[in-house]
């Protein structure tokens, strides 16, 4: 008879109603919670208008040191639960908040055309000072949008001094930045606008789990060997003879000397290869020397067939394309 009483208590899914409080040190299962629920819903006849739920201890009010959580909590207590995690804010004030973002994104924009057009009006005060004016046939500037911009650039505010069209020489580096962005992303088919790159993330996490002395070169491909070998004799000539120079950025130096060990060289200061360093625009050679190192460690980190693919195609690109740019 008891058994059949029981049966009849059980609820789908979820057993026997919890008759005692929950007790823990930990914050209780769904299961619990609903079982809790309601066997006080149906053998108390309470609702959720009264206060049904407490998931407080028992002797929280004694055990809360920081005043402020004892208030919160009290007021958690009360008829209608008054009290929120974060401030609650009127639509007035929401409104108002709103419309001070839209001022100081507006007093941004303002102040950065400004910018640009005092750097205009400084480089013809001087132009004017010198004499030079009708001598300037062409603009050398990086890509940044305040001297790039269309209406309020400094190259285009420049130009409408000048009153005559100029030449615009955008700093190489950063086309050469452009290029290779576009180019890994055709050969890895995905989207690299971000920061970070997964890929590359991963493996930098995973490097010093690497055996960094045992890595393939191109020479153990004969896939990518035949696409570069015409062009490896003056791309060696050409990596030592760049390494003899001054190299104004260590970026340059570990890059010449990626792809001398890519080839089956050794570069004067010896086969090394460093631990993967910060991606980021001012690095704009960072993605070709993450997949150097990708591909020399292929072998010991995990790559899908896409992705190693796509880093062949783009080493392969670096290599007889983007290097000697």
């Amino acid at each position: 008879m008891a058994e059949s009483t029981r049966k009849k208590q059980d609820i789908y899914l979820l057993g026997q109603p919890l008759k005692t409080a929950i007790l823990s040190n930990k914050l209780p299962a769904k299961g619990e919670v609903m079982r809790r629920f309601l066997y006080i819903h149906l053998s108390e006849k309470m609702t959720v208008r009264d206060n049904l739920f407490d998931i407080a201890h028992a002797n929280a009010i004694e055990v809360i040191q920081i005043q402020e959580n004892r208030k919160f909590l009290l007021a958690q207590r009360e008829p209608g639960r008054r009290g929120y995690m974060s401030e609650c804010e009127s639509e007035e004030d929401s409104i108002g908040k709103r419309v001070q973002v839209k001022q100081s994104r507006k007093s941004f924009s303002m102040s950065w055309s400004h910018c640009a057009g005092r750097e205009a009006t400084a480089v013809h005060e001087c132009l004017l000072e010198w004499n030079l004016e009708e001598s300037v046939k062409a603009l050398v500037f990086d890509t940044t949008a305040s001297n790039t911009g269309k209406k309020n650039g400094a190259c285009t505010r420049l130009q409408q001094k000048l009153r005559r069209n100029v030449l615009h020489i955008a700093c190489p580096h950063h086309i050469s930045e452009i290029i290779l962005e576009h180019a890994f992303a055709a050969c890895m088919s995905f989207n690299t606008s971000g920061p970070e790159i997964a890929l590359f993330l991963r493996f930098r996490n995973e490097f010093n789990s690497i055996n960094q002395a045992d890595y393939h070169t191109i020479m153990d491909d004969e896939s990518v060997n035949s696409k570069v070998e015409e062009h490896k004799e003056g791309i060696v000539s050409f990596c030592l003879t760049q390494l003899e120079q001054f190299q104004p950025r260590c970026d340059y130096r570990e890059l010449l000397e990626l792809l001398l060990i890519l080839l089956g060289e050794t570069p004067p200061r010896g086969a090394r290869v460093l631990q993967p360093g910060a991606l980021h625009r001012a690095r704009w050679m960072a993605r070709l020397i993450y997949a150097f190192k990708l591909y020399m460690y292929r072998h010991q980190f995990l790559l899908t067939r896409v992705e190693e693919k796509g880093i062949c195609r783009f080493i392969v690109f670096g290599i007889c394309v983007y290097l000697r740019s």
